[in-house]
């Protein structure tokens, strides 16, 4: 397998000397990117599932998709599911038909958001070892690694930008941050997290017996960044999502939003160590 970054001429940054390698915001992709592949729903994170019963349900389990509001049983707590911080979960509609554990649900809607940083994307393809062509018709270029090369090439992506960040590519925050002495600047660094995009519905609906899908409804929840529709899956998206950050001593970080729509970066990569 590989990673493929369809692309035009100019901007193939194994081939031109001069060419950039462009990072945007999750919203600068939601506006301005390229009809063919844009997301109008990019960096909403929610995820809607419906319980259409008689539908059997661990009383943990849903004490979780409650967000807690929902207490039956006696050890729910232990066993419950751990979602991601800043989750919101909104209960629409919850009809019970037997209490206990488990709990037997007649009818429920829940609104789940993960409001996550709008942190910087990278985005590329991932194809057979066959691709060589762009995937989209609109660019005309492409450069590509193996897939093995993923972490390695996530932890450049980090470096360059750690080392060429610009205070007006951030909110202005962390440059008072700096200034006042609650950080400094080598605390700051970007995280990177990468994976293959999820392509599922964000309407999900369980019926009696799909009790076993409730477990892969988490792990949506848990994967909100990386997810996209399913009309989306030809891109084959493998998604670098970086987070401007400062660690501090006691281990607790700050993330910084971008203040910028699209940054460009010096490609400043050993290619033989990527081939």
């Amino acid at each position: 397998m590989r990673l493929i970054k369809s692309c035009n001429p100019e901007h193939n940054i194994r081939t031109s000397s001069t060419a950039k390698l462009q990072v945007g915001s999750y919203y600068f992709y939601k506006q301005h990117e390229n009809l063919e592949i844009k997301d109008e729903g990019e960096a909403t994170n929610k995820l809607y599932v419906d319980i259409r019963g008689p539908f059997s349900i661990s009383a943990a389990n849903l004490n979780a998709l409650t967000g807690g509001q929902f207490v039956s049983g006696t050890d729910q707590h232990s066993s419950a599911p751990r979602l991601p911080a800043f989750t919101r979960i909104k209960v629409q509609c919850l009809r019970v038909r037997r209490d206990g554990d488990p709990v037997i649900v007649d009818e429920a809607r829940f609104e789940i958001e993960r409001s996550l940083p709008n942190g910087f994307v990278f985005c590329m393809s991932l194809t057979d070892e066959n691709q060589t062509s762009p995937l989209f018709e609109s660019y005309s270029d492409s450069w590509s690694l193996p897939f093995e090369k993923s972490g390695l090439f996530a932890w450049h992506l980090s470096r360059m930008m750690t080392t060429q960040l610009q205070p007006e590519w951030i909110e202005p925050k962390l440059q008072q941050d700096i200034e006042s002495g609650k950080i400094s600047l080598d605390q700051v660094t970007v995280e990177v997290h990468d994976r293959a995009i999820l392509y599922t519905d964000r309407h999900i609906t369980l019926t009696a017996g799909d009790e076993e899908k409730i477990n892969g409804v988490f792990s949506i929840i848990r994967s909100l960044a990386f997810t996209k529709p399913p009309r989306y899956s030809r891109d084959r998206e493998y998604r670098f999502l970086l987070n401007v950050i400062a660690e501090h001593a006691n281990g607790t970080k700050t993330i910084y939003a971008p203040a910028a729509e699209l940054v460009r970066l010096t490609p400043d990569i050993p290619w033989v160590d990527l081939d």
